[in-house]
């Protein structure tokens, strides 16, 4: 069953206003993305988004909240998710 939860993601103010401008957002592709290559966010964490996009951008560092749709997830912090990899 589907569900909502708050997502934020940390991102330059460039990358942002294109995200807001209709753009998608760049996909990231990091040796250290434990999750792959994506989008990744902080869910219910904007503080820890915010830290995030400093440590990364500077003062150039913002934070975008989106409302995420999740269904056909896997959740990892369900033992039958971590069950089924």
């Amino acid at each position: 069953m589907p569900r909502l939860v708050f997502g934020y993601h940390g991102t330059s103010r460039t990358a942002a206003e294109r995200m807001l401008g209709g753009h998608p957002a760049e996909l990231s592709q990091n040796r250290w993305d434990g999750l792959g290559v994506g989008v990744y966010f902080w869910e219910y964490r904007p503080t820890r988004a915010a830290e995030w996009a400093r440590e990364r951008h500077g003062p150039a560092g913002v934070v975008l909240g989106a409302t995420i749709k999740l269904a056909d997830c896997l959740d990892f912090t369900d033992l039958k998710g971590t069950r089924e990899i």
